[in-house]
């Protein structure tokens, strides 16, 4: 698991043609510093190396530096139960969690009652740690998608109804021993064995369980993950997500197969000019990241065509990109182009990227400097005073200089002192 606020180092140990010989990964997260890969550069990977020299590995290692969202196939292979980015510990992205519910008041006796039957309001001193270590959790939802069994991540997002989509599976961990799986109506059996997997590893490596009694003796898995198909979840489910709500829906066609995979596994296409044509080109393994602020995307999902428009987008090529997705679309039947504004993202365009995220307008550094003087009131305003020496040794200066080029020009021959 990672953090996405955090950087981790991965070294990887293999024997290749009967020579013991290792790899080193740098993994940097979306939300971590960027200073940390030069103290990781030029401090902890010598130390490292000397290190592992000295324990005699004597080839010199393959050395990556790998980003979240963007991690090759011979780092995913690494994990068998693939990698979970978790939110950093303050919550980041995701709403913090709600703060503890105080024991003397009636909400806390209800909340008492609900989880022990029979637990009145007067009897506080009498709580189980179980129960205790229950009301302190925080739920939490994780999002599981995969084109393939190695390419395959495991987001956490919000622990929400709107967080939903049918093209994928979702954890949800309502207690530290209560799991649902959750899979929608397009997920695929990759995705299905994948969000199992995920589950397992989250109760047994992710979860704090103060109950050592449990641990010891064998767990009932029935017991503690749930699984849940979309439009028949129980109303426990929907207490865990915090009601029931509106979520991304779809429903599978019966008929046109190839509307199904691409709801499963949409495109993305970036637009450019080269040379007044346009130039579509395909994004493997995109992520909110490629969305910059001046360009202009398209997102097939076959039943709909988005258009991102970013803030700083030339007119010429919105124009351009709306009249080739109406082309586009004109031989599908039932499909139809969406133009979406940055920043106005609607949930049918967000739910194909994992983990996403707002992307940032741009910003000049240079304007953003010229704000701040001027908010500090330097901008027009001489800030020291030349002495009188120094502005006479510069007019004689430039005096010899203008000297010395008319004498160049004229043919003179003059030394320039």
């Amino acid at each position: 698991s990672f953090h996405s606020d955090r950087c981790y180092a991965v070294i990887c140990v293999f024997n290749f043609k009967r020579t013991m010989r290792y790899a080193m990964f740098f993994w940097q997260g979306r939300l971590s510093a960027k200073s940390s890969y030069f103290v990781w550069h030029y401090d902890l990977m010598p130390a490292l190396m000397e290190k592992m020299t000295e324990t005699g590995y004597r080839c010199s290692p393959n050395v990556a530096r790998i980003f979240q969202n963007r991690e090759p196939e011979e780092f995913l292979e690494l994990f068998d139960t693939g990698i979970v980015i978790l939110a950093p510990p303050d919550g980041g992205d995701i709403a913090p969690p709600p703060p503890p519910m105080p024991s003397g008041d009636k909400m806390g006796s209800a909340h008492l009652e609900e989880q022990q039957p029979g637990l009145s309001a007067g009897k506080s001193d009498a709580i189980s740690p179980k129960t205790e270590s229950a009301m302190r959790f925080w739920r939490r939802m994780f999002h599981i998608r995969g084109a393939s069994e190695t390419l395959s991540r495991t987001h956490e997002v919000p622990c929400e109804c709107s967080s939903l989509n049918s093209t994928d599976a979702f954890v949800v961990q309502e207690t530290t021993s209560k799991f649902f799986i959750w899979y929608g109506a397009l997920c695929s059996k990759i995705e299905r064995t994948r969000a199992a997997r995920a589950a397992v590893h989250i109760y047994s490596n992710l979860t704090e369980r103060e109950d050592e009694e449990e641990e010891e003796e064998e767990i009932d898995l029935d017991r503690v993950f749930i699984t849940v198909h979309e439009g028949k979840e129980p109303d426990r489910f929907w207490e865990a997500v915090g009601g029931k709500g509106n979520y991304t829906k779809f429903e599978a066609s019966d008929t046109d197969q190839i509307a199904n995979e691409r709801l499963q596994n949409p495109i993305l296409f970036e637009i450019t000019l080269n040379r007044h044509y346009l130039m579509p080109r395909p994004i493997l393994d995109y992520t909110s990241e490629d969305l910059h602020d001046s360009g202009v995307y398209m997102l097939d999902l076959h039943m709909w065509l988005f258009v991102w428009i970013g803030r700083r987008a030339s007119e010429r090529l919105v124009d351009g990109s709306m009249e080739l997705a109406k082309a586009v679309v004109a031989d599908r039947k039932g499909s139809k182009v969406v133009a979406v504004q940055a920043g106005k993202e609607p949930p049918e365009f967000t739910h194909a990227f994992l983990g996403w995220h707002e992307v940032r307008p741009f910003c000049d550094p240079y304007a953003k400097r010229a704000e701040k003087l001027a908010e500090l009131g330097v901008v027009g305003r001489v800030l020291d005073v030349v002495p009188e020496d120094v502005q006479i040794l510069r007019e004689k200066r430039c005096k010899k200089e203008k000297k010395y080029r008319m004498n160049l020009t004229t043919g003179a021959s003059t030394h320039y002192m």
